[in-house]
């Protein structure tokens, strides 16, 4: 009977419950076509049978096109596309042995074979399009990351760049050691669409020497001044000769030359820590006999426990002493440097639990440094102490800056009508020297940027005006009320470069106009390199200008600037001086400088201390026992602080809580200046010792301990939560804060961990192998401190020479019965050669569609002319 009928009408199913259910119904029309015919007399016969079956036809028909009927159709096109590895495990002469089998298939190819090609390593690209004569060169187009492998995503590119129709294989080429992804899923999902995937081995490159680390053994944690060993793993293919540089925080502490035999080699090393901190160790290979650099290089952490530390940073030497003394005879151990020494990395930072910065200048801190402090503070959980001075707070450039957010007080205080009415007026140097870039942002844009930070700070009835000169000068921006700011800016936005430079005279037109003006207050700052044209007599000038109550701050930029002249015009000038050797400071200096002259920063009385809050950092003093000062630096607490000492209407100490740290204001110094009863105060090591120990860093070293381990680009985190009798510390709410200290950019990751045993949590975070990674702990526990830990991702396993992996390439190509291919002639004549002619199925809804609605039409046709006979009888 198969063979009467053609195959439009014997089809395929895609969904042949369909016509199961749905043919259900045909009883159910049959018996209501029958009922309601019998009711009407004029349906009685043939007709009403032949009526009822018109009906049945359209209602199978419709059923027959909802369930799907497909059919097949011949093609014998073949479609072939090649998946080349070109990932780093690959070598040149092998990935060269790929090239030429896809070079000899489209030169042997049957004519209606289209040839692709998808090249990949940790991500797939198209090299070619599918096309009859596709142009294979060894030279690459298409750039892949070859610090991994991803074969399943190489497999599924291939897929897509397939046709729908035909015969469609896909083979790849590759030695299977495969770091990320899933192969087998990729090539079992294109089988099950009717694709061959063939695998094709590169044979492992054995002709050259490989060494490479294999890893570091070393404790997690020591005490100080215990020692401990460190072993390195080293793996070499053969015999060779090579250097072993041992480095601590970047330091070489062992140097050695060994001759490595074939096999694993163990480099073991012994040391000793004395103070607390995290320590970073590095073993770096070197040899000629090597050929991939990118293995030669493992790290790992290791914690030294101890008596907590303070790192003191101080402005003059003269200033650190006395606080360095107090805390030494509290027993607490401090390392005084000055603020050019500050670190620059996590892992130095770590080292301490508090960090005092003791009338530190803002600019003798990069941005950087202090947005490394502010994350410190608020995610490692350690201390912060300001100590006051006139270098401190908002005259020392902290304005808007990291410390600023993480220190209890603002430093744009509250303006009142005791504030004098200021005139400022702003000469900027606008020579050829302006025109050059730094850090990627021109000279005068800068200098721009630094006027409009200045006029922010200032009262809106105050005047500002912006004298540009080069061989001339020219207000940019006449005198005007500050808070003018729209005619400000677009002032400021017409200034161009111009030629050689006149300060001389910019300076004596700014004198002339400041004369003018009415304020109590009148202030010059000057911006320049102040190599100027001509000599001048810009002494006597200085002192013409003093003379009339006008102050005069100089800032020198520039190598090459003059910081004699600029310095000079400062001091006669009764201003301040500064050198801007990193431009991007400008904007500071002159927030700094604008600041302490219309907010009154500095009050220089005597002044008694009073007990505003009962605090533990306070505890055993009343407020008599307070020593005068001599003067301090006003600034205003923010809304959640907690004042605790008060200087008449003035806070004078202040502590909060930052993130997971602590950190303390005191607005006054520890100097001869403002502070010199306090240093000399017998209770002044205990009051010290008091402030440091309630804001240094809680330790969790009993507590926490942590396991890392890599899978993919993915790291896990294991950590076990001990109590100090050994108990399992269970339901915590554990959360991570992950910071990747070798990028150059980008904001801290935050996970929670999930328990998954007894004491037990774990979390996973993204990496990039080779990156080094802090992660602190944060319990919700209040008996556990935050802690951190480091973590080095290894390199990629890539280059951990895994070889040939024949069990993921033999489970590629196991559909195709044909296993693992080598590169051979014979391997091209199995791919290319079509095992039979293919066939696509089609869906074919349509003719059964049109029989319906013929159906219908001929019921309805029936019903109508048996309806006129009936009327004309």
């Amino acid at each position: 009977m198969s063979e009467l009928l053609p195959p439009a009408l014997l089809p395929q199913l895609l969904s042949p419950r369909v016509l199961l259910w749905l043919c259900l119904l045909l009883p159910a029309v049959w018996v209501m076509a029958w009922y309601f015919g019998a009711r009407k007399q004029s349906l009685y016969g043939r007709r009403r049978h032949l009526l009822t079956a018109l009906r049945c036809v359209a209602l199978i028909t419709v059923i027959v096109a909802l369930a799907g009927p497909v059919s097949q159709r011949t093609s014998t096109g073949h479609g072939v596309v090649f998946v080349l590895d070109r990932s780093a495990s690959v070598s040149d002469d092998s990935f060269g042995r790929g090239i030429e089998f896809i070079k000899n298939a489209v030169a042997t190819k049957p004519p209606r074979t289209q040839i692709g090609v998808v090249v990949f390593g940790a991500t797939p690209a198209v090299e070619h399009a599918l096309s009859n004569s596709p142009l294979i060169t060894e030279n690459v187009q298409s750039f892949v990351d070859q610090g991994a492998t991803d074969l399943g995503a190489a497999i599924v590119l291939a897929v897509a760049n397939l046709p729908a129709a035909g015969q469609r294989t896909v083979v790849v080429i590759s030695d299977g050691a495969q770091t990320s992804g899933d192969a087998r899923a990729a090539a079992g999902a294109a089988q099950s669409l009717g694709i061959d995937v063939f695998s094709v081995a590169l044979d492992a490159d054995t002709a050259h020497n490989e060494i490479r680390l294999q890893g570091i053994s070393a404790p997690d944690w020591v005490h100080a001044n215990e020692p401990f060993e460190l072993h390195a793993s080293i793996e070499s293919t053969t015999p060779a000769a090579a250097s072993v540089v041992i480095l601590r925080d970047g330091v070489a502490i062992h140097q050695t030359e060994v001759t490595l035999k074939a096999g694993n080699n163990r480099i073991s090393v012994a040391d000793q820590l004395p103070a607390r901190g995290l320590r970073e160790y590095e073993v770096l290979i070197n040899s000629d006999a090597d050929t991939r650099f990118e293995n030669n290089r493992f790290s790992t952490f290791v914690e030294v426990r101890g008596p907590p530390r303070v790192l003191h940073v101080y402005g003059t030497n003269d200033e650190q002493q006395p606080l360095t003394q107090a805390l030494l005879v509290q027993n607490i151990d401090v390392d005084a440097i000055q603020a050019a020494q500050f670190p620059a990395q996590h892992r130095q930072l770590d080292n301490y639990d508090l960090v005092i910065l003791n009338n530190v200048s803002g600019f003798d801190l990069t941005l950087a440094k202090m947005e490394l402090l502010e994350r410190f503070v608020r995610d490692s959980g350690a201390g912060v102490i300001s100590i006051g001075g006139t270098d401190a707070y908002g005259a020392g450039g902290y304005y808007a800056t990291p410390i600023e957010a993480l220190l209890p007080v603002d430093m744009d205080i509250k303006t009142d009508a005791s504030i004098p009415l200021a005139a400022v007026n702003i000469l900027i140097d606008k020579s050829g020297s302006m025109s050059t870039e730094v850090q990627g942002e021109q000279k005068l844009a800068i200098a721009k940027r630094a006027a409009l930070a200045a006029i922010e700070v200032l009262n809106p009835l105050d005047q500002i005006g912006v004298l540009a000169f080069d061989s001339a000068f020219e207000w940019t921006v006449s005198p005007m009320l500050a808070g003018e700011q729209r005619a400000i800016a677009d002032g400021l936005a017409g200034m161009t470069v111009g030629g050689d430079t006149d300060l001389f005279a910019a300076l004596t037109e700014a004198h002339r106009m400041a004369k003018s003006q009415q304020a109590k207050v009148k202030h010059l700052i000057v911006l320049s390199d102040g190599l100027t044209s001509r000599d001048a007599d810009f002494a006597a000038l200085s002192r013409r200008i003093a003379a009339d109550d006008i102050t005069i701050s100089t800032v020198a930029f520039g190598a090459n600037a003059d910081q004699t002249l600029m310095r000079g015009i400062a001091t006669l000038g009764n201003g301040r001086y500064y050198f801007a050797s990193d431009l991007q400071n400008i904007p500071r200096i002159f927030t700094s400088e604008t600041l302490t002259l219309t907010r009154d920063l500095f009050v220089e009385q005597t002044v008694n201390p009073a007990i505003n809050d009962q605090h533990e950092l306070l505890a055993g003093f009343d407020t008599p026992d307070l020593p005068v000062l001599r003067g301090y630096q006003r600034t205003y607490p923010k809304p959640a602080a907690q004042t605790l000492l008060m200087a008449s209407d003035d806070p004078l100490l202040v502590t909060w809580r930052y993130g997971l740290g602590r950190s303390v204001a005191f607005m006054s110094d520890f100097s001869g200046r403002w502070g010199s009863n306090w240093i000399q105060w017998p209770e002044f090591s205990r009051f010290a010792a008091q402030t440091a120990r309630w804001a240094m860093r809680r330790r969790g070293d009993d507590n926490l301990t942590a396991t890392f381990s890599v899978q993919d680009q993915t790291a896990t985190v294991t950590i076990d939560a001990l109590d100090r009798d050994d108990q399992f510390i269970n339901q915590l709410k554990l959360s991570a804060t992950i910071s990747n200290s070798t990028a150059s950019s980008g904001s801290p990751l935050s996970t929670d961990l999930q328990q998954t045993g007894p004491g037990r949590y774990r979390g996973e975070f993204a990496i990039t192998p080779g990156d080094q990674y802090f992660v602190t702990l944060s319990p919700s526990h209040t008996d556990i401190a935050p802690k951190l830990f480091g973590f080095v991702a290894p390199y990629s396993s890539e280059y951990l020479g895994l070889g040939l992996n024949l069990s993921l390439l033999e489970d590629l190509g196991r559909g195709t019965g044909h296993g693992v291919m080598p590169l051979s002639r014979a391997s091209l004549d199995t791919i290319l050669t079509p095992s039979a002619d293919a066939t696509s199925a089609h869906r074919i809804w349509w003719p059964w569609l049109l029989i319906a609605l013929i159906a219908l039409i001929a019921e309805v046709a029936l019903r109508k002319i048996t309806a006129k006979r009936v009327r004309h009888t």
